[in-house]
């Protein structure tokens, strides 16, 4: 069958003649072959008031599917998903996967300050490793609570040494924090649980 011989199908009736050819145009600029049909638009316009509007829409049958898609774009809202199928209804989004994200990056002298200031493990947690972070913090005030309610002064050496083991080993998570590499929960427990163990060590051989 020729181009000339296919059948052609009704898309859409209008009776805007401007809405119609913004229609047609948008079909033409995504290579689909389409037709107006009825009262031309320049008709239309200059006997708007004494002429029934009659202004069709058709396009071959062959192509009446990828039409009716075509439409359906033209007229919603811009797409927020990551490609669209139709030229100028937004651009190309690389979703990014979560892995391949950059971290925004943090200052070592920051999660210092943090550590000192904050004596309650808060220069790891700065540093994302939440977990060290909260064993030096449980360690930390635990330490101090006992020494004020039993006067074991040497628990207040402990609490020292683990607020300084905290902000001086901060950077270090920062560090591995910026290049994306976040120490394993499993880790960060482990090493904490040693550096709270030679904190207690260190404050007993200080004891009277």
């Amino acid at each position: 069958m020729s181009a000339d011989d296919e059948k052609w199908i009704e898309l859409r009736r209008y009776n805007d003649p401007v809405e119609a050819d913004m229609a047609r145009d948008f079909l033409k600029m995504h290579d689909l072959r389409v037709s107006i049909r009825g009262n031309s638009g320049a008709t239309g316009v200059l006997n708007r008031f004494d002429t029934i509007l009659d202004i069709r829409l058709v396009v071959p049958e062959s192509e009446l599917d990828r039409a009716r898609e075509a439409l359906e774009a033209m007229q919603s809202p811009p797409p927020t998903t990551p490609s669209s199928a139709y030229r100028g209804l937004g651009p190309e989004v690389r979703k990014v996967p979560d892995e391949e994200r950059i971290p925004d990056k943090k200052s070592p002298f920051a999660s210092i300050g943090f550590g000192l200031i904050f004596p309650i493990g808060a220069g790891h947690s700065y540093a994302d490793h939440r977990e060290a972070g909260k064993i030096f913090g449980l360690a930390t005030v635990g330490s101090a609570l006992v020494a004020m309610i039993t006067g074991a002064t040497w628990l207040w050496v402990t609490a020292f040494v683990l607020v300084l083991t905290d902000a001086l080993a901060s950077p270090f998570a920062v560090t591995r924090f910026n290049l994306g590499k976040v120490s394993p929960v499993a880790k960060q427990r482990t090493w904490a649980l040693v550096a709270v163990v030679l904190a207690f060590v260190a404050g007993y051989v200080t004891r009277e």
